[in-house]
């Protein structure tokens, strides 16, 4: 390509960035994806392609719904929504990138799964659980292998956090228990010696006597 054209082709934009905004990839700066979606609505980038950067995001784990629909929702009118309505923009763009909103859902699940890796049981049986319906769930799995294996993945770190955390448990318990017993043991075993001795004492001083 012409240099000449090229340069014309290079877009220079200005704008002040927070530390959430960048990330550093392969050692250079570059804005986040949820920054990156930002810009492009504000930009007035053409549907199609604001959509297809947004499945990227989405199904990738690089961004969460709720993210997603918070920086489109300035932009909604824009695009011929309703003012302020991102979660309206949000849909009918997925709609257009044709991606399953089952998908995007166990997606979503899987990623705030990652991000809380200290609590995975926790968050998967209550906040995630209650927002995913069950339907929509078994249908994606269904439907998409993706989908499949990003469900599988998130069960499989759950549950073998949830056994080691139960095994950890079963041994700080089991510790105490352990020793306790060994000192009761201990302690009824040296009675017992002694009750022996002092009976043995008794029975000597009678057949003296």
């Amino acid at each position: 390509m012409d240099p000449a054209v090229a340069a014309r082709a290079v877009i220079v934009q200005r704008g002040v960035l927070s530390r959430e905004d960048w990330q550093l990839v392969d050692g250079l700066p570059v804005t986040t994806p949820v920054r990156t979606i930002a810009d492009l609505a504000a930009a007035g980038t053409d549907a199609g392609h604001l959509a297809s950067v947004i499945r990227d995001a989405l199904t990738r784990g690089l961004a969460t719904v709720e993210e997603v629909v918070a920086v489109l929702a300035p932009y909604a009118f824009d695009y011929g929504h309703r003012a302020l309505d991102g979660q309206g923009f949000l849909e009918v763009l997925i709609a257009q990138a044709g991606v399953p909103a089952t998908t995007l859902a166990v997606a979503d699940l899987v990623r705030k799964t990652a991000t809380t890796a200290t609590d995975t049981a926790a968050t998967m049986t209550a906040a995630d659980a209650g927002q995913l319906d069950v339907a929509a769930l078994m249908k994606a799995v269904t439907e998409s292998s993706q989908a499949r294996d990003a469900l599988m993945r998130s069960l499989a770190t759950a549950l073998g956090q949830s056994t080691a955390t139960a095994s950890g448990s079963d041994t700080d318990a089991g510790a105490p228990a352990s020793a306790q017993q060994v000192a009761d043991g201990t302690s009824k075993t040296g009675s017992d010696r002694t009750a022996r001795t002092a009976r043995t004492a008794r029975s000597a001083r009678t057949a003296d006597r």
